[in-house]
Protein backbone atom coordinates (compact mmCIF):
# COMPACT_ATOMS: atom_id res chain seq x y z
CA UNK A 1 0.00 0.00 0.00
CA UNK A 2 1.23 3.52 -0.79
CA UNK A 3 0.09 6.69 0.95
CA UNK A 4 1.00 10.24 -0.12
CA UNK A 5 3.48 12.09 2.10
CA UNK A 6 4.44 15.74 1.79
CA UNK A 7 7.58 16.91 3.62
CA UNK A 8 7.96 20.63 4.27
CA UNK A 9 10.67 22.64 5.96
CA UNK A 10 9.91 24.17 9.34
CA UNK A 11 9.08 23.53 12.98
CA UNK A 12 5.32 23.07 12.52
CA UNK A 13 3.54 20.12 14.12
CA UNK A 14 3.07 17.04 11.99
CA UNK A 15 -0.38 16.58 10.47
CA UNK A 16 -1.73 13.30 9.20
CA UNK A 17 -4.63 13.15 6.75
CA UNK A 18 -7.62 10.85 7.04
CA UNK A 19 -6.03 8.41 4.62
CA UNK A 20 -3.07 7.94 7.01
CA UNK A 21 -5.14 7.81 10.19
CA UNK A 22 -7.07 4.80 8.91
CA UNK A 23 -3.81 2.84 8.55
CA UNK A 24 -1.83 4.10 11.56
CA UNK A 25 -2.80 1.85 14.42
CA UNK A 26 -2.51 3.92 17.57
CA UNK A 27 -4.53 3.54 20.78
CA UNK A 28 -6.96 6.34 19.76
CA UNK A 29 -9.26 5.69 22.74
CA UNK A 30 -6.36 6.45 25.10
CA UNK A 31 -5.19 9.45 23.10
CA UNK A 32 -8.62 11.11 23.11
CA UNK A 33 -9.57 10.16 26.66
CA UNK A 34 -11.15 13.00 28.62
CA UNK A 35 -10.55 13.03 32.34
CA UNK A 36 -10.93 15.45 35.21
CA UNK A 37 -7.99 17.20 36.86
CA UNK A 38 -6.98 15.63 40.14
CA UNK A 39 -5.95 17.85 43.04
CA UNK A 40 -2.36 16.70 42.63
CA UNK A 41 -2.41 18.01 39.05
CA UNK A 42 -3.92 21.37 40.05
CA UNK A 43 -0.48 22.93 40.68
CA UNK A 44 0.69 21.81 37.24
CA UNK A 45 -2.46 23.30 35.69
CA UNK A 46 -1.89 26.61 37.50
CA UNK A 47 1.71 26.61 36.28
CA UNK A 48 0.61 26.12 32.68
CA UNK A 49 -2.05 28.82 32.97
CA UNK A 50 0.48 31.26 34.43
CA UNK A 51 3.10 30.43 31.78
CA UNK A 52 0.59 31.06 28.98
CA UNK A 53 -1.35 33.86 30.67
CA UNK A 54 -1.70 35.88 27.48
CA UNK A 55 -3.68 33.03 25.88
CA UNK A 56 -6.21 32.93 28.73
CA UNK A 57 -6.63 36.65 29.48
CA UNK A 58 -10.02 36.87 27.73
CA UNK A 59 -8.82 39.40 25.15
CA UNK A 60 -8.59 38.96 21.40
CA UNK A 61 -5.17 37.65 20.46
CA UNK A 62 -3.07 37.92 17.33
CA UNK A 63 -1.32 35.34 15.23
CA UNK A 64 1.98 36.87 14.14
CA UNK A 65 4.02 35.56 11.23
CA UNK A 66 1.25 33.38 9.79
CA UNK A 67 -0.85 34.45 6.84
CA UNK A 68 -4.10 33.11 5.47
CA UNK A 69 -4.86 32.90 1.78
CA UNK A 70 -8.14 32.66 -0.07
CA UNK A 71 -8.06 31.34 -3.59
CA UNK A 72 -10.69 32.79 -5.89
CA UNK A 73 -11.42 32.63 -9.60
CA UNK A 74 -9.43 35.51 -11.18
CA UNK A 75 -12.30 36.13 -13.63
CA UNK A 76 -14.62 37.07 -10.76
CA UNK A 77 -15.81 40.67 -10.70
CA UNK A 78 -16.04 42.43 -7.31
CA UNK A 79 -19.60 42.89 -6.07
CA UNK A 80 -20.98 45.72 -3.99
CA UNK A 81 -23.99 45.38 -1.71
CA UNK A 82 -25.81 48.17 0.06
CA UNK A 83 -25.88 47.82 3.85
CA UNK A 84 -28.74 45.76 5.25
CA UNK A 85 -31.43 47.64 7.07
CA UNK A 86 -31.09 47.11 10.81
CA UNK A 87 -34.00 47.10 13.26
CA UNK A 88 -34.13 50.35 15.22
CA UNK A 89 -33.53 48.59 18.56
CA UNK A 90 -30.21 47.22 17.24
CA UNK A 91 -28.85 50.37 15.56
CA UNK A 92 -27.14 51.84 18.63
CA UNK A 93 -25.86 48.44 19.74
CA UNK A 94 -24.49 47.80 16.24
CA UNK A 95 -22.70 51.16 16.17
CA UNK A 96 -21.33 50.59 19.70
CA UNK A 97 -19.99 47.15 18.72
CA UNK A 98 -18.42 48.49 15.51
CA UNK A 99 -16.77 51.24 17.60
CA UNK A 100 -15.46 48.66 20.07
CA UNK A 101 -14.07 46.48 17.29
CA UNK A 102 -12.38 49.51 15.71
CA UNK A 103 -10.90 50.65 19.05
CA UNK A 104 -9.65 47.08 19.66
CA UNK A 105 -7.95 47.07 16.25
CA UNK A 106 -10.03 44.22 14.84
CA UNK A 107 -11.50 46.36 12.06
CA UNK A 108 -10.50 49.65 10.49
CA UNK A 109 -12.51 52.09 8.39
CA UNK A 110 -11.91 52.47 4.64
CA UNK A 111 -12.93 55.29 2.32
CA UNK A 112 -13.89 53.08 -0.62
CA UNK A 113 -13.96 49.41 -1.53
CA UNK A 114 -15.05 47.61 -4.68
CA UNK A 115 -15.69 44.42 -2.74
CA UNK A 116 -18.07 44.56 0.21
CA UNK A 117 -20.33 42.25 2.12
CA UNK A 118 -23.29 42.99 4.30
CA UNK A 119 -22.96 42.78 8.05
CA UNK A 120 -25.59 41.13 10.16
CA UNK A 121 -25.93 42.14 13.82
CA UNK A 122 -26.96 39.14 15.94
CA UNK A 123 -28.46 39.76 19.37
CA UNK A 124 -26.68 37.63 21.99
CA UNK A 125 -28.21 36.23 25.19
CA UNK A 126 -26.65 39.06 27.25
CA UNK A 127 -28.38 41.60 24.92
CA UNK A 128 -25.10 42.70 23.33
CA UNK A 129 -24.59 42.38 19.58
CA UNK A 130 -22.27 40.10 17.59
CA UNK A 131 -21.32 41.46 14.16
CA UNK A 132 -21.27 38.77 11.47
CA UNK A 133 -20.40 39.08 7.79
CA UNK A 134 -22.78 37.60 5.23
CA UNK A 135 -20.33 36.00 2.81
CA UNK A 136 -22.92 33.69 1.26
CA UNK A 137 -23.38 35.96 -1.76
CA UNK A 138 -19.89 37.48 -2.04
CA UNK A 139 -16.86 35.39 -1.07
CA UNK A 140 -18.27 31.85 -0.70
CA UNK A 141 -19.44 31.34 -4.32
CA UNK A 142 -16.04 32.30 -5.81
CA UNK A 143 -13.65 30.81 -3.25
CA UNK A 144 -11.84 27.60 -4.12
CA UNK A 145 -11.87 25.30 -1.12
CA UNK A 146 -8.94 23.29 0.18
CA UNK A 147 -9.63 19.59 -0.36
CA UNK A 148 -7.49 18.42 2.57
CA UNK A 149 -9.76 18.97 5.53
CA UNK A 150 -8.70 18.15 9.06
CA UNK A 151 -10.97 15.42 10.45
CA UNK A 152 -13.59 16.47 12.98
CA UNK A 153 -13.56 15.07 16.51
CA UNK A 154 -16.78 13.15 15.79
CA UNK A 155 -15.08 11.41 12.86
CA UNK A 156 -12.15 10.41 15.11
CA UNK A 157 -14.53 9.06 17.73
CA UNK A 158 -16.43 7.04 15.11
CA UNK A 159 -13.13 5.74 13.77
CA UNK A 160 -11.72 4.68 17.16
CA UNK A 161 -14.96 3.06 18.28
CA UNK A 162 -14.77 0.49 15.43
Amino acid sequence: MELPLIVVEGDSPTLLGRNWLQHVRLPWKEIFKVQTVKEADQDKLEEILAKHEVVFDGKLGQVIGTYASLYADPETKPRYFKPRSVPYMLKKKKEDELGRLQKEGTISPVEFSELTTQIVPILKADQSVRICGNYKVTINPVTKLDNYLIPKMEEFQAFISR
